[in-house]
């Protein structure tokens, strides 16, 4: 059961008591930034043990928001929050800033972390005096068996602690996942199908669909939100609540859609109204101006009276000016904006690539695969393949960041690459700057234009690239890779990207002139974009046709 308190969300207030069943109660609860900015308005709701999907567009604060639910943001939290049940967070960071398992499900989760730096000590110090406190023995508690329990959710040799950025994006996610499943907590997860196949995102629905401790998911996966219990919607207004399921919610926003568009439309035919109004009466005026000064240089009004009247005639177009310009104010006020959904953000460059590609080679992974490629210029393919058959590796090896263990192959003289973390983008620049050096002699006004349509306004556009969100700093990747006469090649580009944003991909792509090799496990997507032809890696044979 979900209750929300909110005005906006209906008239009812439940009294903000004990439910036996809630796992998170928030009452007026809201971030601000630094600065002082308010991500959204006051939420009041109640969380259950059921599953709920948590979505809304790129920016508008989710991640902060579990991060906060979790306890672990550092920006500041005002309102109530209460935990009735033990939760554990899983961020999105998790598959970027870690090298080892332990250190991925540690972060976010400071107990854990506690407990395998005691285990660790206490590990040590057998034999030894010194080493390992009561203290660390306290934080074990009756989990002498952890290490060893975390560490079959790995695939044989690796271990807890070794290196496992070999593993595919894929791999690790689907580890990371199926060891926080195994626990009996809420589950916090940010963004947990990005990287996984469209198997891996059966199973992972399928298990958040009959868990009985609930969960919270972050997710613009179209899987996940067919199987939520409730889909909550974060808005700059709030959190709206759907629990029709993913169709009903899909047709609510689209009707809210085509009436912000006829409202849009019908305030700028009364602003245009309102316009000739204003022009109409002002030169009418000024007409009956100029015809009094003609009559008494005709002499058929004396000076006096022509005087008064036009003095008259000036204080009369005087009010009539200040009365049309607070109109036009009032309604500017109530200006209602055409949806961003009817505009595309992403600009396809004119021109192609002419070059083809052909390749026979040997990518440098575990049973070294024979990838046999050939495309012509101008050509599109949708690479798909099982998380680990080496997709990331061969577009590594095919921008030059990585090399093949052996083959013939002859490539285009220019690609870019664009991989799944947006890596391209020095976080330290701000939004702005990064434009200014990537994109060189192009107007700062057609930059900030461009910032603008994918969402980085003013401040948003000051702030660092670390600041973003995951979707935003995929988006400024996009910005860069539309100025480009280059393939491309795009691993996973719809990470994190909104619903609209998506679409505006998919638009860009369906007018792009040069060619591009497209992974993604995203099949809504990609038969939203036309001519791909697909091909599969990790067949029986080990190759990639």
């Amino acid at each position: 059961m979900i209750r929300s308190l909110s005005a906006i969300f209906g008239t009812r207030r439940p009294m903000f008591g004990v439910c036996i069943m809630a796992v998170l109660q928030l009452q007026q609860f809201e971030l601000r930034l630094a600065d002082g900015r308010r991500l959204f308005q006051p939420i009041d709701l109640v969380l259950d043990r059921q599953f709920y999907v948590l979505t809304g567009r790129n920016g508008v604060g989710k991640s902060l928001l579990m991060a906060a639910l979790a306890g672990l943001t550092n920006v500041s939290c005002q309102g109530q929050l209460v935990r009735h049940q033990p939760t554990t967070y899983l961020p999105q960071s998790a598959m970027t800033e870690t090298e080892t398992f332990s250190a991925a499900l540690s972060l976010g989760n400071p107990t854990l972390e506690q407990q395998l730096a005691a285990l660790k000590r206490l590990r040590l110090g057998i034999g030894r005096i010194g080493t390992g406190t009561d203290d660390d023995i306290s934080l074990v508690a009756d989990n002498w068996l952890l290490e060893q329990q975390l560490g079959e959710y790995l695939p044989a040799p690796l271990q807890l602690y070794d290196d496992w950025r070999h593993l595919s994006g894929g791999e690790r996610m689907r580890c990371l996942l199926a060891a926080k499943l195994a626990g009996n907590e809420f589950l916090l997860l940010d963004e947990p199908s990005n990287h996984l196949d469209h198997v891996n995102k059966e199973w992972l629905a399928q298990q958040l669909r009959t868990r009985t401790t609930g969960a919270l998911v972050i997710s613009h996966d179209p899987v996940l939100l067919q199987a939520a219990s409730h889909i909550l919607l974060l808005t700059e207004q709030g959190i709206e609540v759907f629990s029709a399921g993913f169709e009903a919610y899909q047709q609510c926003l689209q009707h809210r859609l085509e009436r912000q568009c006829q409202q849009a439309q019908q305030w700028q035919r009364q602003q245009r109204q309102l316009l000739e109004t204003a022009q109409t009466m002002r030169q009418r005026a000024a007409r009956r101006t100029a015809q009094g000064r003609q009559q008494v240089r005709d002499g058929s009004q004396g000076k006096a009276l022509g005087d008064f009247r036009a003095r008259r005639a000036s204080q009369s177009l005087g009010g009539l000016n200040r009365r049309m310009a607070q109109r036009l104010h009032t309604h500017q006020a109530q200006r209602i904006s055409m949806p961003a959904a009817v505009h595309n953000r992403l600009y396809a460059p004119h021109g192609k690539n002419q070059h083809s590609l052909w390749l026979n080679a040997v990518l440098p992974i575990s049973g070294h695969p024979t990838v046999q490629l050939q495309m012509q210029a101008g050509e599109c393919v949708w690479l798909q393949g099982r998380n680990g058959c080496g997709k990331t590796t061969l577009l590594r090896c095919l921008s030059g960041q990585q090399s093949f263990a052996a083959g013939e192959y002859s490539l285009p003289n220019a690609f870019l690459y664009l991989d799944q973390h947006a890596s391209c983008l020095d976080q330290a620049l701000t939004a702005m700057a990064f434009l200014q050096q990537a994109l060189p002699g192009t107007d700062a006004t057609e930059l900030r234009t461009l910032l603008a349509g994918i969402g980085l306004k003013r401040e948003r556009a000051s702030d660092t690239i670390s600041t973003l969100s995951g979707g935003e700093k995929m988006k400024l990747a996009l910005l860069l890779a539309h100025q480009q006469q280059a393939w491309l090649l795009l691993d996973e580009p719809d990470n994190h990207l909104d619903a609209q944003a998506q679409d505006d991909l998919v638009d860009w792509l369906n007018r792009l002139e040069n060619g591009f090799i497209l992974v993604t496990h995203n099949q809504y997507l990609a038969k939203k974009i036309e001519g791909l032809t697909t091909v599969v890696m990790g067949s029986d044979t080990g190759e990639g046709n």
